[in-house]
C-alpha cells in the first residue's frame, strides 16, 4: 500500500532523506525565530525523526513518490489581512470578498483534471523537461473544522476554504497559479469555461494565469510511496513555507 509523508508540512521545508543504512525517515525541521536569543545549540537546525522505513539502496525520496497532495487555504469575509486572527496570519490567503461562487470553482476545476500540457500554469525558472502532468484530483470545499484560532464573534464573518490538488508531480508554482485562476472564477472575474481556454492556450503570460497566489496559503499535505508505509495518516498543524 502507498504510504504518506509529512502531512501538512509547508512545501520544500519538510525533508525526506535516504540514509546510508537504506532507511528512509520522515523529518521536520525547526529553526530559531527571528530576533530570539541565539545560543550555540539554537543556531543549529534541529531534526525530529517521526518514523522510519527500510527501503532499497536506490530509493530517492523525491523521484520515488507516486502521489503528492497540496492544500491551499483561503479565507473570505476579511476586509483586511489585519482582521485575521493572529494565529491565522500567514496561514491562508485572506480575500476581501464576503463569499465565493464555489459551484463555479468546482466546475472550473473539472477542466484541469486529467493529463494536459500545463505550461500555461508554469512559472519561469522551472527545470522540468516536460510540461505534461496528470492532475488526479482538484477539489474546493469549506474547511470542515474551520479554524481553532477563530473566536465565536469572528466566526460569524470569516469562512475558511480548502483547495486540494493531487498529482504525481507538479510544475514550478503550478498549484499557486491554478489556485489564482480558480479564485478569479469564484470572484466572478472568469467564467468556468475560460479555464479550459487558458489551459489550452499554453501561454504562461496571459492576463489571469500569470497571477500567482501568495505562498503562505500553500501546504504540502501528503506524499505517497508505493510498497511501504501506513496507508493513511491524519493531518496535523501546518508547518513551514510553500512554493509550489
Amino acid at each position: 500500500m502507498p504510504g504518506p509523508a509529512w502531512p501538512w508540512a509547508r512545501a520544500q521545508c519538510g525533508r525526506a532523506t535516504s540514509c546510508t543504512s537504506s532507511t528512509w525517515a520522515r523529518t521536520l525541521t525547526g529553526s530559531r525565530q527571528s530576533g530570539a536569543p541565539s545560543t550555540p545549540s539554537e543556531s543549529r537546525t534541529t531534526w525530529r525523526v517521526l518514523q522510519a522505513f527500510r527501503v532499497p539502496s536506490h530509493f530517492h525520496a523525491r523521484h520515488a513518490a507516486t502521489s503528492r497532495t497540496y492544500l491551499y487555504r483561503l479565507a473570505t469575509g476579511c476586509r483586511s489581512p489585519h482582521q485575521l486572527p493572529v494565529f491565522e496570519r500567514n496561514r491562508c490567503w485572506a480575500l476581501r470578498a464576503d463569499c465565493l461562487d464555489v459551484a463555479a470553482m468546482r466546475e472550473a476545476a473539472q477542466h484541469l483534471l486529467g493529463t494536459h500540457d500545463f505550461r500555461a500554469f508554469q512559472s519561469a525558472g522551472s527545470l522540468a523537461t516536460s510540461p505534461v502532468r496528470t492532475l488526479r484530483r482538484a477539489s474546493v470545499s469549506p474547511d470542515p473544522a474551520s479554524s481553532p484560532f477563530v473566536l465565536p464573534e469572528e466566526s460569524r464573518r470569516l469562512q475558511f476554504w480548502s483547495l486540494e490538488f493531487e498529482s504525481q508531480s507538479f510544475l514550478y508554482r503550478q498549484v499557486r497559479r491554478m489556485t489564482s485562476v480558480l479564485v478569479a472564477v469564484g470572484l466572478g472575474a472568469l467564467m468556468p469555461a475560460q479555464v479550459k481556454v487558458i489551459l489550452e492556450s499554453q501561454d504562461p503570460l496571459g492576463r489571469h494565469q500569470s497571477h500567482v497566489a501568495p505562498a503562505h496559503g500553500l501546504f504540502l499535505k501528503a506524499v505517497l510511496y508505493e510498497g511501504f508505509g501506513p496507508a493513511s495518516m491524519c493531518p496535523q498543524s501546518p508547518q513551514h513555507r510553500g512554493h509550489r
